[in-house]
């Protein structure tokens, strides 16, 4: 009966630690209006945003808009910064983070200066495991932007966090 009850508690504190994350919303302004969604998720591609000084999302979002082109600005659904998990666009939204397959993949990106941090890693991988049960996404198929394209992007591991998952 302990067991039970200590599953059950477990299993409502994943539950209520993912909505948290995933409805922590105060983005004003970057929420695209581009209503250009995948027409199917088969991956989830792990990035880094490349940027070791602090900025605003809107900062970001006016770069990859502005600079990079992307019509859909910030170029990650999910975003994680600070301790929080940022959902700047809808989960099943087609951004632009990586080429050749922004139609079949959602992505993530870790904030540079936070990568290390074991609350960081804790929330990529409870943010991951989300992922992948709301895609039925094997974990093989968690991936590194650079496994796709000519980049470093993550700068981690891939191979230990997919242990973790």
């Amino acid at each position: 009966m302990k067991k039970l009850i200590i599953i059950i508690f477990t299993i409502c504190l994943l539950i209520v630690i993912a909505l948290y994350f995933l409805s922590y919303r105060d983005l004003k302004g970057v929420f695209s209006i581009d209503k250009n969604f995948r027409s199917t998720t088969k991956y989830i591609i792990v990035h880094h945003d490349a940027i070791n000084r602090d900025c605003t999302v809107d900062e970001i979002n006016d770069f990859h808009r502005d600079s990079c082109g992307y019509s859909c600005g910030f170029a990650y659904p999910l975003y994680i910064k600070g301790g929080k998990v940022y959902q700047v666009h809808d989960l099943n939204a087609k951004t632009a983070h990586t080429e050749g397959l922004n139609n079949q993949a959602v992505a993530v990106c870790v904030h540079t200066a936070d990568k290390k941090d074991l609350k960081t890693q804790i929330l990529l991988v409870v943010t991951i495991r989300f992922l992948m049960w709301y895609y039925d996404i094997p974990k093989e198929n968690v991936r590194g932007h650079c496994d796709f394209n000519d980049t470093k992007c993550p700068e981690m591991d891939l191979k230990k966090l997919r242990e973790w998952l």
